[in-house]
């Protein structure tokens, strides 16, 4: 029976094969081959096997390099039509019009969004998953996310890797990835290590690969969004530094104490130890060392830096403060009292034991020197400056000796108001008697 499906299916099959190339058939079919030769004599070389229906003919054949699948519409025997399918005698498969196939699937050299296709939902260039071409790109496509596993075991397989439809990257498990990457655990980035280095689940952390398990070296961030550390190795004698072009410059102690500039800061906040005009800057007018608010250190001094007046303002509660000092931009101060704290007051010029220098040598001083005893002259003051403090006691001593002089020439005075008013008293006596007398 198996003998006679078989010759049946050999005759139809001779019948399609055309008279001028048709060949002898075989005679190995049957239980001990159970297979169709064509062409056993080989005489030119090759088998072929047309398959006809109305316009439509499929031809196989079996060339000396090649096994080759022509199509074409047309009822002519003599035309094979175009090769779409071929197999190379090492194995190498070709599609459609490639002649030569360099590897084991080997597709037509065009460009085509959809090579290959494992799923559609619909005939259309986005709506399938599978492979293509497109703009010289090769195209992964999915309807939904893109999915890469590797094997657990026989039984079971690990995803590894996802590209959600959005966009976004999952790696290690991560199947709904919230950011354009979004990786399980632990990433390690040449020797940088991102994940947990030592301060628990709890917080996330950049860290030297080298340095993950100790918490040394280390940026972190807890989960509550509170706090963040940056740890250094060492925190007896280490700090925290920021480096630009290689040198630190700015650090925090680790007595929490800043450095700008210095990486030894002794206060809580230390610039670096140079002159510099501008050392911190409020606001400037433009870029040079005048035109700025702020402040500075020139020559050994503290640089207080306007390009207006100086104003100090002093709190009177919670909504309002009043101004308390005014430094105009071209000289002077307006305020409300000037206190100056001071050593000693002049009142010793009231003790008994004070020599005041009799008015005739103050005339004498005045006449020789130009200016009031104990009093510094104008060359003095111009070339050490106005000391206030000194000059309002000298003021207030000369004040009080002045007091001194008038409660002198009042003494004087009514003295001699006295003597007046007995001379005058005499006068009168004296007038008496002569007008009696005449």
């Amino acid at each position: 029976m198996k003998k006679r499906k078989l010759l049946g299916t050999t005759l139809a099959l001779t019948a399609f094969i055309t008279t001028a190339n048709a060949q002898s058939v075989g005679a190995d079919w049957g239980s001990n081959y159970d297979n169709l030769l064509v062409n056993k004599d080989a005489t030119n070389h090759w088998g072929q096997i047309r398959l006809q229906t109305n316009q439509k003919a499929f031809t196989f054949s079996n060339f000396t390099d090649r096994l080759a699948l022509n199509v074409t519409s047309g009822t002519n025997w003599d035309v094979y039509g175009t090769e779409i399918f071929r197999v190379k005698e090492n194995g190498d498969v070709g599609l459609g019009n490639v002649s030569n196939p360099r590897a084991e699937l080997h597709f037509p050299n065009t460009m085509d969004n959809r090579k290959l296709i494992l799923w559609q939902d619909a005939d259309n260039d986005v709506q399938f998953s599978g492979f293509g071409i497109n703009d010289a790109a090769l195209r992964y496509q999915a309807t939904k996310d893109h999915v890469f596993y590797n094997v657990v075991n026989e039984s079971t397989s690990r995803e590894s890797l996802r590209i959600a439809r959005s966009g976004n990257v999952g790696i290690g498990g991560i199947t709904t990835p919230e950011q354009n990457l979004h990786v399980k655990n632990n990433a390690l980035i040449s020797n940088l290590f991102i994940g947990d280095v030592g301060l628990g689940t709890s917080w996330a952390s950049i860290a030297n690969n080298a340095k993950k398990t100790n918490t040394t070296f280390t940026l972190a961030s807890s989960n509550d969004g509170k706090y963040t550390v940056i740890n250094k190795e060492n925190t007896n004698d280490g700090y925290i530094g920021f480096r630009v072009g290689n040198q630190d410059k700015m650090v925090v102690s680790n007595s929490g104490k800043l450095g700008l500039g210095t990486i030894t800061p002794n206060g809580e906040l230390q610039f670096a130890n140079n002159y510099n005009t501008k050392k911190i800057v409020l606001w400037e007018d433009a870029s040079n060392d005048h035109q700025f608010y702020g402040f500075g250190t020139n020559a050994g001094t503290l640089r207080y830096q306007s390009n207006n007046d100086h104003v100090f303002y002093s709190a009177t509660g919670a909504t309002d403060s009043k101004e308390t000092l005014r430094i105009f931009k071209n000289g002077g101060i307006q305020t409300d009292k000037v206190i100056l704290s001071i050593g000693s007051f002049p009142d010793y010029v009231f003790e008994d034991t004070y020599k005041l220098m009799p008015l005739e040598e103050v005339a004498t001083y005045i006449n020789s020197h130009k200016h009031l005893p104990n009093i510094p002259s104008e060359k003095e003051m111009i070339a050490s400056g106005l000391d206030v403090t000194k000059l309002s006691t000298k003021m207030v001593e000369k004040i009080e000796e002045l007091t001194l002089y008038t409660i002198q020439q009042n003494d004087k005075i009514k003295s001699l108001e006295k003597m007046i008013e007995s001379l005058m008293k005499r006068l009168d006596q004296i007038e008496q008697k002569t007008a009696l007398q005449k």
